[in-house]
């Protein structure tokens, strides 16, 4: 996808990036050794998705251990776990650039009206934030009362956002749309060229 990446600028002299123990949801980390390997699970058991070099463009969803759930820039998509000693705050190699994205404005003016016309039907707002994650992924914050709908309604308003999301962003690329709740722990995700996931996390 050419809109929506984040462009690691090479510098001459690498740099010694520290670590980052206690960064938060939707923090920018970058890879520090090269050949790091990124799992579907939070362990070294777990299935290898890809091995990542450094300098490499991370987005951070949770936490768990000593382990940190990622999404991959300049990967189609792909979310992973890493060991979070081979990650860091700092590219080894320079600084990210993130460019506008009109396609992503585009999304969340429609989320905007789609919440407005639901505090109108039923008095409050689905969702209190957009982001883009970058790498096609948008999150979404929902409200309490959102998360109080029955499943059905939710399955449907997942459907409805990630139609949109697509119709926004336009390249028939993978992309994916996730929903968190005020903690920002992830309750439900529908992504492309993926299994749909539409369970809440446990």
């Amino acid at each position: 996808m050419q809109i929506n990446r984040i462009a690691i600028l090479f510098l001459v002299a690498a740099l010694a990036a520290p670590i980052t123990p206690y960064a938060k949801l939707g923090d920018i980390l970058f890879v520090q050794k090269d050949n790091s390997p990124i799992r579907e699970g939070p362990n070294k058991d777990a299935p290898l998705v890809l091995q990542l070099n450094r300098g490499h463009k991370l987005i951070e969803f949770e936490r768990k251990g000593g382990w940190v759930n990622v999404g991959i820039d300049r990967s189609g998509g792909k979310e992973g776990w890493i060991e979070s000693p081979l990650t860091g705050s700092v590219s080894p190699g320079g600084k990210s650039v993130a460019p506008p994205d009109p396609r992503f404005d585009q999304f969340k003016a429609a989320v905007e009206i789609l919440n407005a016309n639901a505090k109108q039907r039923s008095g409050f707002d689905f969702f209190t934030n957009v982001e883009s994650l970058g790498d096609g992924i948008v999150e979404l914050t929902a409200t309490n009362e959102w998360l109080a709908v029955p499943k059905s309604g939710r399955d449907g308003n997942l459907n409805t956002l990630f139609n949109l999301w697509d119709a926004a962003e336009g390249t028939g690329l993978p992309i994916s749309v996730r929903i968190v709740d005020n903690k920002g722990t992830l309750r439900m995700r529908q992504s492309r060229y993926e299994t749909p996931d539409r369970r809440e996390s446990e």
